[in-house]
C-alpha cells in the first residue's frame, strides 16, 4: 500500500503534466493524462474541468458540456468552469443556457471582460441587440483596448442600423490591430450602407490586402461594384469570391453582373446556382424568374409555373392569415390608392407610372406612395409632391409595412415591382387591401394569387397568354 503523503502527491503532479502538454498545444496528450486522473478520482475538479476545456478546443462541445457540467458538481463556485461551460454550450446553439452560465460567472466575477464579451455575443446570436450592445459596452469599459469588442460593436450597431457608430467601432477596431481583416471588411459594409463608395471600397482593398482569400470581402467588392455600376469589376470580383468559396450571394451577384452586361443565358445559369445553394432566398428566387425574361426559353407556361412556384415555396405561408378588411364603405368618398416601388426617381417604369399619378382626379382619389427608393433623386421630389401620403419603406418588415397600409385604409394597392428588383410582393401575399393590382413595373405577372389584376396589353403579354 502506498504511503499516504506520497498518494497525496501524484494527482499533482499528473495534472501539472497535463497542464504543460495543454500550454504547449499537445491537446491529445493533455486529454489521456486529465482522462486518467478523472478514472482514477470521478470528483477531481481540475480535470473534469480541464478535461472540458480540451474538447471545447477539439470541438468535442456536447462532451465538454457534460464534462464541466461534472466538475460544477463538485465545485459550483467556479468562474471559470462556469465561463468555459458558457463557451460550450454557445458554440451547440444552446444560447439560453450559455446566458445562464456567463451571468453565474459574472456574478463570481463581474471584472471579466472577456465573459461580457461572450455574453453579448450570444444575446447578439437570438436577437437581443440591445442586451448585447450592453454587454460590449461593459467589456470596453473594462478593456479600452480589446479590440474583439469594438468589433462586435460594430456588428450589433450594424444590426441595429446605426451605420455612423458602426463605422466609429469599427476604426477603432483597426486603429488598436491594424491587421485585423474582418474589421476592415466590416467597416467597408458600414460605409456602403452610408453610400460612402469609395470609402468603403479602400477599407474592403485593405481586407485583401491582409486576407487575400477573403471571399466574403470579395464578394462585398463585387456588390459595391454593382452599386457603381462598374459591371466588369463586380463580375471579376464574384468570380474571384468563388473561386475561394462558393457562395450563394456570390452566385446571385454574378448573374446580376452577367444580366447587365448582356450575357442572358449565363446570368440565368449564376441565378439557378445561387438558388440551388439557398432555396429559401426569396430574392434570389425573384432574381431567377426575372432572369428567365432575358433568353429564348423556356416558354411561357414554363416561366409562370416558375412563378407559381415562387409563390408556394414564400408567401403561400401567409394566406391563412389574411384578415378581413375594415375600410371605411361610404360611396361617394375619395378611395385611396396606394402604390408600392422601389422606382420613384429616374428609372424606365417611372416613365410609365408617372404620368398615371400625375393625371389622377384629386376630386376623387388620394394617392399614397410607399417608397424603397435608396438614393433619391430630383425625380423623387416630383413623386413625393404628388403624394397624399408619402412612407419610406426600407427599414419596415414586410409584416410592419402590410400594417401600415392596413392602417392607412388602402382601397387599391399598386404593386409596381412584380418579380423585378426591390420589389415587395410578400407584403402583397397579406392581401394588407381588399383589391391589388400589379402593373407598369413587370410586364409578365406575379404568381400571386392575392393580386387580383394585372394590367398588360397584347405587346407586353400575347393574347393566347
Amino acid at each position: 500500500m502506498a504511503h499516504p503523503s506520497l498518494a497525496s502527491a501524484l494527482p499533482v503532479a499528473r495534472i501539472e503534466d497535463a497542464l504543460a502538454a495543454h500550454h504547449a498545444g499537445r491537446l491529445e496528450e493533455a486529454e489521456k493524462i486529465y482522462q486518467a486522473i478523472v478514472d482514477s478520482n470521478s470528483r477531481h475538479f481540475d480535470a473534469l474541468h480541464l478535461l472540458g476545456v480540451v474538447r471545447i478546443a477539439q470541438g468535442r462541445y456536447e462532451e465538454a458540456v457534460t464534462t464541466i457540467s461534472r466538475a460544477l458538481r463538485q465545485n459550483h463556485r467556479s468562474f471559470d468552469a462556469h465561463y468555459n461551460l458558457g463557451n460550450a454550450l454557445s458554440a451547440l446553439g444552446r444560447h439560453k443556457e450559455a446566458i445562464t452560465n456567463y451571468r453565474r460567472a459574472l456574478g463570481i466575477n463581474s471584472q471579466h471582460p472577456m465573459a461580457h464579451n461572450n455574453l453579448g455575443i450570444t444575446m447578439q446570436a437570438i436577437g437581443r441587440f440591445d442586451d448585447a450592445a450592453a454587454s460590449y459596452c461593459r467589456t470596453l469599459t473594462l478593456n479600452p483596448n480589446y479590440a474583439p469588442a469594438h468589433y462586435n460593436m460594430g456588428n450589433v450597431l450594424m444590426l441595429l442600423k446605426r451605420h455612423k457608430e458602426a463605422v466609429e467601432s469599427y476604426r477603432r477596431a483597426v486603429e488598436i490591430k491594424p491587421d485585423y481583416a474582418e474589421a476592415h471588411h466590416n467597416l467597408g459594409a458600414a460605409l456602403h450602407a452610408l453610400d460612402r463608395c469609395s470609402e468603403a471600397i479602400l477599407s474592403v482593398h485593405q481586407a485583401l490586402m491582409i486576407q487575400p482569400d477573403f471571399s466574403e470581402a470579395w464578394c462585398s467588392l463585387g456588390g459595391m461594384m454593382l452599386r457603381l455600376e462598374r459591371y466588369g469589376d463586380a463580375h471579376t470580383a464574384f468570380r474571384q469570391s468563388l473561386a475561394i468559396e462558393p457562395m450563394s450571394k456570390a452566385w446571385a451577384g454574378l448573374g446580376y453582373a452577367q444580366m447587365r452586361m448582356g450575357n442572358g443565358p449565363d446570368s440565368v445559369q449564376s441565378f439557378r446556382n445561387a438558388l440551388e445553394m439557398d432555396p429559401t432566398n426569396i430574392e434570389v428566387h425573384s432574381y431567377y424568374i426575372y432572369s428567365l425574361d432575358f433568353i429564348p426559353e423556356p416558354g411561357f407556361a414554363e416561366h409562370q409555373a416558375e412563378r407559381k412556384r415562387w409563390y408556394e415555396c414564400h408567401g403561400r405561408q401567409f394566406a391563412s392569415a389574411i384578415k378581413p378588411h375594415k375600410n371605411d364603405r361610404t360611396p361617394d368618398r375619395k378611395l385611396r390608392i396606394g402604390y408600392v416601388s422601389a422606382d420613384f426617381n429616374h428609372h424606365s417604369p417611372s416613365l410609365a407610372f408617372g404620368p398615371v399619378m400625375r393625371h389622377h382626379d384629386r376630386s376623387q382619389f388620394e394617392l399614397f406612395l410607399y417608397s424603397g427608393v435608396l438614393i433619391e433623386g430630383k425625380e423623387t421630389q416630383f413623386f413625393r409632391e404628388m403624394a397624399t401620403a408619402w412612407c419610406d419603406t426600407h427599414d419596415l418588415s414586410d409584416d410592419a409595412l402590410a400594417q401600415r397600409i392596413r392602417d392607412d385604409g388602402i382601397d387599391i394597392l399598386v404593386d409596381l415591382a412584380g418579380q423585378s428588383f426591390g420589389n415587395r410582393l410578400l407584403v402583397l401575399a397579406r392581401k394588407p387591401a381588399p383589391v391589388q393590382v400589379t402593373a407598369w413595373g413587370y410586364a409578365t405577372g406575379t404568381g400571386v394569387p392575392t393580386i387580383d389584376y394585372l394590367f398588360a396589353d397584347p405587346v407586353s403579354v400575347p393574347e393566347n397568354a
